[in-house]
């Protein structure tokens, strides 16, 4: 299992992303799963994608996760909420796509 956590500034949208992104991955028959989180409260490890707002990729928090090998994915800004939330699937899926063993 995959966890991908969703940082939003306070952790509203970030759950309206979630939902979605769940939703969407079912018919995919994935091994992910989505939590939405505060920044934080990020608890990524290991093989975790956190997908992070647009307005806060530039926090220092998001600088030390990826300076532990998280692999942190900045959404485009108009991926907000669940709006576009086939987008930020996408770039889940081509980021696991690039880093297959």
């Amino acid at each position: 299992m995959i966890n991908v956590f969703i940082a939003c500034g306070a952790g509203a949208s970030s759950t309206f992303l979630a939902v979605k992104l769940r939703f969407l991955s079912q018919s995919q028959a994935s091994d992910l799963s989505f939590t939405p989180s505060a920044l934080s409260n990020v608890s990524a490890k290991g093989n975790d994608i956190v997908l992070v707002a647009s307005h806060i990729a530039k926090d220092a928090r998001v600088a030390e996760l990826s300076k532990t090998g998280i692999a942190v994915i900045e959404l485009p800004e108009h991926v907000n909420g669940g709006f576009k939330a086939e987008e930020a699937l996408d770039l889940v899926i081509e980021h696991l796509a690039r880093h297959k063993n």
